[in-house]
């Protein structure tokens, strides 16, 4: 019996030992158009993928070669006007002992390879790709463009463009924000306009959907904002209304900016706006979320539960004494009253699980839900969801 075990014990090492040398030889063809030939094999040392031509692929050391050679694949312009065309060209090298061929190979979006010299280079000699590009817009400018060679260990090589494009118009903002609003109260923001090429420039007209947001525009001297690089400035401020209504708001401004000069064409500026009005009756405590969600958790039989939430009224007339609460369930027990005197609009809102109510859940369906009807013109009737269950003894 031992001896057949050992056997098999053998046998199936001998197969883990074929498996892992297997495991190390392996090697796969990397399929490309650029790279037809290439294969990837795993490093016997670091386990590593590693590209290389078959052997057989392999050119030998006598066979005459094309090697390619770029004097610089890169090439930054610095600072350049928005929209503007550019041009540029690279040396390419043949530095081996054939001719070397180029082909004109893919580019980005924005960048165009417009020409090659020569597609055929003798040993020895040179030939120039010129490479033309649109700056566009962006601030920060990247693209390329790739020649395709007969090279064997260099299928193609990628000649690069790329510098820093200046701010036609732009704003120090990217969003105008307003966190928090109080109601019936205005609120101001303030952004800067500013343009890194024109030396002057005016916004005769602003689109909002926002009804009543007032706006005015004053110029800036640019020595004041020398972190914007700009050679105009101007700044922009906005009065949001206080009639807004309660929640969050959003808008999307558009900006119509006139360049100085005679014949100039208006240019657009879009520059979203979003802020929040703070409800006119506010709840805060530890067992209430944002959505108005109070959470009494899991309640054991027999033991109830009492959460006291705070109550902040914001409005001119911030009394709602008069106010009638209702509950759902009815066993629910709640008081709303003044939190103490002298503090207008500060109010204390109780709701009560009694100790006798037997095992229930209001968690999802049905949910509790605690209805204020405030009797105040511009607040009305606010409702509370409340969540909760309670346990038999058994269960614990």
């Amino acid at each position: 019996m031992w001896r057949r075990f050992w056997i098999a014990a053998g046998a199936i090492g001998a197969i883990v030992v074929f498996l892992v040398w297997t495991s190390t030889q392996t090697t796969f063809l990397f399929t490309h158009p650029r790279t037809k030939g290439f294969r990837v094999i795993i490093d016997k040392v670091t386990g590593g993928a590693v590209v290389t031509l078959p052997v057989a692929a392999l050119p030998s050391a006598e066979e005459p070669l094309p090697q390619v050679q770029a004097e610089e694949t890169t090439f930054n312009f610095g600072t350049m006007d928005p929209l503007t065309m550019g041009r540029h060209e690279f040396v390419v090298r043949n530095s081996g002992s054939a001719p070397l061929k180029l082909q004109v190979g893919p580019t980005t979006c924005k960048c165009t390879v417009s020409g090659l010299a020569k597609n055929e280079i003798p040993p020895g000699d040179f030939t120039t790709a010129t490479l033309e590009w649109n700056t566009g817009r962006d601030l920060q400018y990247s693209h390329a463009g790739t020649i395709l060679t007969n090279d064997p260990l260099r299928k193609s090589i990628e000649l690069r463009v790329q510098g820093k494009v200046r701010m036609l118009i732009g704003a120090d903002r990217e969003e105008l924000l307003i966190e928090r609003m109080e109601p019936d109260q205005p609120a101001v923001i303030d952004t800067l306009l500013y343009s890194q090429l024109w030396d002057a420039f005016s916004v005769p007209q602003l689109e909002s959907r926002t009804a009543g947001l007032a706006w005015e525009v004053a110029p800036v001297d640019p020595s004041s904002a020398q972190h914007l690089g700009a050679k105009s400035v101007c700044r922009l401020r906005l009065t949001v209304p206080g009639s807004l209504p309660q929640g969050d708001f959003q808008d999307s401004l558009r900006l119509t900016i006139q360049p100085s000069g005679e014949g100039a064409s208006p240019h657009y500026l879009d520059l979203p706006l979003r802020g929040a009005v703070l409800r006119r009756l506010a709840f805060y405590g530890a067992a209430i979320d944002s959505r108005g969600v109070v959470d009494f958790g899991n309640v054991l039989e027999g033991m109830g539960k009492r959460v006291k939430l705070l109550a902040k009224v914001r409005d001119t007339s911030p009394d709602i004494s008069a106010a009638h609460v209702e509950a759902s369930p009815t066993f629910l027990k709640t008081e709303l009253a003044l939190r103490s005197e002298g503090q207008a609009g500060l109010y204390e809102l109780t709701i009560e699980l009694p100790d006798d109510v037997p095992p229930c859940q209001y968690n999802s369906s049905p949910i509790g839900r605690v209805r204020i009807d405030t009797h105040h013109p511009r607040i009305g009737t606010v409702e509370l969801l409340v969540k909760f269950a309670v346990l038999p003894r058994h269960s614990l």
